[in-house]
């Protein structure tokens, strides 16, 4: 009995979902649109742009928005 329990708690444990995190970046030249950069789609308005992403590797995410989109402030 204990064991199906387990069993069932590491199942649903493991078919949970990854929450998506959130960025954001400040353009120095202002671009309104999207822009599609490495594993995430960035949301522009003026000089500011969103995003989110199941993936977790923050530095490959920015670096890629900086090459479609020109320098950071």
């Amino acid at each position: 009995m204990l064991r199906s329990i387990l069993t069932a708690s590491a199942l649903l444990a493991v078919a949970a979902p990854a929450a998506a995190s959130s960025y954001s970046a400040t353009l120095a030249t202002p671009g309104n649109g999207r822009i599609i950069g490495r594993d995430i789609v960035w949301n522009c308005t003026s000089a500011s742009c969103l995003g989110a992403t199941d993936e977790s590797r923050p530095a490959v995410i920015c670096q890629s928005l900086a090459r479609q989109a020109g320098k950071k402030q």
